[in-house]
């Protein structure tokens, strides 16, 4: 079976980039403009079963209509969905955010990021080198030096 990807980003050449990307590695993947219009935002319960996970990998991207990546990811946590590969975008990263993402244990990408930044996130899952699968663990950070406001990033596409 197929590994699931869905991407969340109100930016639609964001969406067709990465879901070019992910379709070229072999993956199903769904796109969305808004979470609301996603089965997996609406459901009172988390939609993984026993040997099936609602998604194996989820981009959210932070400010969309409707309700923020970090709501979003926190609402799917909570009902105890065990989606392994989290990852949140944004071109505007502050304390807060950082930190809130780190919680629920999710990698972080700044926007604009380059295409080495998505390739290399998705080649550790791949290689099974992914360290950050549930909240308590560290995510990386891409395209955020330490040195640097939340606002730069280290070269984009």
């Amino acid at each position: 079976m197929k590994k699931l990807v869905r991407i969340f980003d109100n930016e639609t050449v964001v969406l067709q980039l990465l879901k070019k990307i992910f379709e070229k590695r072999g993956y199903t993947v769904f796109i969305y403009t808004d979470p609301a219009e996603s089965d997996i935002y609406h459901s009172d319960i988390c939609l993984c079963t026993p040997g099936r996970l609602c998604t194996d990998i989820l981009i959210t991207d932070i400010r969309m209509g409707g309700i923020d990546g970090v709501a979003f990811v926190q609402k799917l946590r909570e009902r105890g969905c065990r989606i392994p590969h989290i990852a949140m975008i944004s071109a505007y990263w502050d304390g807060y955010l950082l930190m809130m993402a780190k919680r629920l244990g999710c990698a972080i990408l700044q926007k604009p990021f380059s295409l080495a930044d998505i390739y290399g996130w998705i080649d550790e899952r791949e290689n099974g080198r992914a360290l950050f699968a549930t909240a308590q663990e560290t995510p990386e950070i891409s395209g955020i030096d330490d040195t640097m406001s939340a606002g730069e990033t280290t070269g984009a596409m």
